[in-house]
This record gives structure tokens, C-alpha cells and sequence, in this order.
């Protein structure tokens, strides 16, 4: 059950598989020992406490465990605390990889519906298996939903990564006239396409290491070199099709793509960047304001709300 779905009240039973953090020890009033520790899913956290069995002592538990649970709520003032009744680490489990990033990781926690809704959204078996298995992969999973999408260019803030990629999925999947197969690659693709930024960008919106030397756009078939390769043993031309999506921007022996749905793809990245920006510029101007300082440069223009004439109507 989805943390979110509780319902709070004193006594609720629950169970679900969650992931733990903040995990510590220590003894009640009564001298009793205690587990205490968050457990969290992409909907939020619960505090919760386990008392331990002084004849087996504490759970064998670290940060970021995966973990399946059987609890009762306890309730005072408003406030619920989960009581676990069981708790054991688990590798294989049944809930989908993005229900178990932790809400704590995403700043953007309303954002975490949405991707787990592109993600079932996609029909391909292959395709939904390749995306599955790169958000069971923490090392891409939870950088990419924490970070910037840039420094200062667009959606630069905590989160911002994910709302851009989203937005361009999002783009992608309103396009009607891509058969199906070609759309669900270009979501994919959309949804992917800056990945490489989690090995270039860092928490505080600075350049990592890498960074400094390296475009993102080269690194983003390492990253997904791994999932990329189970991609080929389902669907190889889905794999090549993928890679191809990722990296054509860099091929200069042609003048366009050699498959449409790239410059679909590349237009989602432009509208969704330009967008950010945009907003981002008029926010803090006044209505009346139809222009940005830097217009000529990089900067916008927006029309005058179109106000009917009511004095000289006859």
C-alpha cells in the first residue's frame, strides 16, 4: 500500500514493500529497545518504530534498503507513527521501481505520478522493460529525479530534470500522426534524452568533474549502456532505434534525420526549454510588459491581450 493511500486513523493495519532511511537505536523510558526509522515510497514518508526482540537484536538494515513491512498506525494529536509488527530487506519485489523512489529524493514530489504514468503508459513490452529496468537502477533513478535540468539555462532548480524530461515525453505523446511503435520510441527517447546530465550537473546546480570537460549529450549511452544492452536481447532494432535518437544530432553527413520522430523529439526539447525560460523571464515583469530586457539577445515577446473596444461600438 502507497503511503499516500493510508488511511489515518489509530489502529489501521497496513503492509507494503517501501524503502528506509534515518534508521536509528535506542530504549523507551522502560528500558525497552527500539528501532527507530522512515519508511517512504514515491508518495511520501511515515515514521515508524520496531521493538526489538533482546534475543535477536536489531535488524540488519542500512540506508536505502529495500523492505517489505507489516505495520499498524498509531495516532496522537493528530500526529501517526507506524508501528511495525515485521520488517525484512527484499530483492525481489512486486511493486514498480518508480513507486519505491523515496518522495524524500524528488523534489518535486508531485511530479512522481506523472512519471510512473509514462512509464505504464507504454505498450511495448521491450520498451517498458527497458524503462523499468533504469528506474530500478538507483544510480540513475535517484539523480534523475533530484536534479537540475541545467545551471541557470532552463528548469534550474531541485527537480527540474524530471519536469523537463516529462514535459517533453508529454509533447511527444500528443502526436497523433507517429504510428504507435515510432511515438513510444520518441517517449522514450524524450523522456531519456538528458540523462547524461546526472553525471555533469551536480545538487547545487554546479558542474561535476566530468562536467568541466564533457558535454552531457556524451555520456548519455554510458549511462544507459547497460539497459540498453537488455534492450537488445528483446528488441534489437528498438535498442539501435534508441540509440540512434540519442546521439543524431552529433552525425553531419545528412541535413535531417533518418527517422522523423528525432526532429519530433528535438522540437519537445527546444518547446519545453523555451517555455522555462520564457516563464521564467516574464515572471517577474508587469502585465503590461510585452518584452524582456534582453529581447535582441535571447530574450522574449508577447503579444497585448487582445481588449475589445467598448466606446466605439455603435
Amino acid at each position: 500500500m502507497l503511503i499516500a493511500d493510508l488511511v489515518h486513523s489509530h489502529g489501521t493495519t497496513f503492509s507494503g514493500e517501501y524503502r528506509i532511511r534515518s534508521l536509528m537505536l535506542g530504549t523507551s523510558r522502560s528500558g525497552a529497545p527500539y528501532a527507530s526509522f522512515e519508511l517512504g515510497d514515491m508518495t511520501g514518508s511515515l515514521k515508524s518504530y520496531l521493538w526489538i526482540d533482546a534475543d535477536y537484536g536489531p535488524p540488519n538494515l542500512t540506508e536505502m534498503d529495500h523492505v517489505s513491512v507489516s505495520a499498524r498506525l498509531e495516532c496522537l494529536d493528530g500526529k501517526c507513527v507506524g508501528l511495525v509488527n515485521s520488517i525484512q530487506t527484499i530483492k525481489d519485489y512486486g511493486a514498480h521501481p518508480v513507486e519505491l523512489i523515496p518522495a524524500w529524493q524528488c523534489p518535486l514530489i508531485c511530479l512522481m505520478p506523472y512519471l510512473h504514468q509514462t512509464v505504464m503508459v507504454i505498450e511495448s513490452k521491450p520498451l517498458r522493460n527497458f524503462l523499468v529496468s533504469i528506474f530500478d537502477d538507483d544510480s540513475i533513478a535517484l539523480p534523475f529525479v533530484a536534479l537540475p535540468a541545467s545551471r541557470v539555462n532552463h528548469h534550474s532548480y531541485a527537480g527540474g530534470l524530471l519536469e523537463h524530461s516529462l514535459e517533453c515525453a508529454e509533447i511527444i505523446i500528443c502526436m497523433p500522426q507517429f504510428s504507435c511503435e515510432t511515438r513510444e520510441l520518441g517517449v522514450v527517447a524524450a523522456l531519456m534524452h538528458d540523462v547524461g546530465k546526472i553525471r555533469t550537473l551536480s545538487n547545487a546546480s554546479k558542474l561535476s568533474h566530468a562536467g568541466f570537460l564533457l558535454n552531457h549529450e556524451a555520456l548519455t549511452l554510458e549511462v544507459l549502456n547497460p539497459h540498453l544492452q537488455k534492450l537488445d536481447h528483446e528488441w534489437s532494432d528498438g535498442a539501435l532505434a534508441l540509440r540512434y535518437l540519442l546521439t543524431w544530432k552529433n552525425h553531419t553527413f545528412r541535413q535531417f534525420p533518418l527517422m522523423t520522430i528525432a526532429e519530433a523529439v528535438l522540437a519537445a526539447d527546444r518547446i519545453s526549454a523555451g517555455l522555462s525560460r520564457e516563464l521564467s523571464d516574464f515572471s517577474a515583469l508587469p502585465l503590461w510588459r510585452n518584452a524582456t530586457k534582453s529581447l535582441f539577445k535571447d530574450g522574449f515577446w508577447r503579444p497585448q491581450p487582445y481588449q475589445e473596444d467598448h466606446g466605439n461600438r455603435r
